[in-house]
């Protein structure tokens, strides 16, 4: 058995031998996998952060898009109001305007009324009603009558009219 001795040590020796190899070469594996799988972290980590960068233009752009929409809305907001308030303004005068040539109208209506209805007096009649009337004799008025007032009454008690 001496001679299955040194086989044994042989065979044990190859066995720790490929042991050790078989060690070694699971472990470059496994360098290659974890150095392959920092590779891969890595590409993914590059990929991420140049997503969350074209994200972050893009929210950018999309915030100075909506500045610029919103400030030209404004400005249409600011032209609107400036035309509707030039607009009262203008229907302001136009009512104005209106009413003072309403006004211009209504004077020029009264006066033409006031020419047509105008009435001159019609002096020939007053005159023959007086030569009428004074063909009739003394007349008195409502109050004394056609007789008129009795100069005695007027004395007050004295001689004269005027209290003497």
């Amino acid at each position: 058995m001496p001679a299955a001795l040194p086989i044994i040590a042989v065979a044990a020796a190859a066995t720790t031998a490929y042991t050790v190899y078989s060690g070694e070469r699971a472990a470059s594996a496994q360098r290659e996998a974890r150095k392959e799988q920092e590779t891969m972290q890595q590409q993914s980590l590059q990929q991420q952060q140049q997503a969350n960068q074209q994200q972050e233009v893009i929210q950018r752009e999309s915030i100075a898009s909506q500045q610029a929409s919103a400030a030209e809305q404004a400005r249409l907001q600011r032209e609107a109001l400036a035309l509707q308030e030039r607009q009262a303004v203008d229907t302001r005068k136009a009512q104005e305007a209106e009413a003072a040539r309403m006004k211009q109208v209504e004077e020029t209506q009264q006066t033409a009324i006031n020419k047509a209805a105008a009435r001159a007096p019609d002096s020939a009649s007053l005159i023959s009603q007086a030569q009428q009337k004074a063909k009739g004799g003394v007349t008195g008025t409502m109050l004394t009558g056609p007789t008129g007032v009795d100069p005695a009454s007027l004395s007050l008690g004295k001689s004269t009219l005027l209290g003497g």
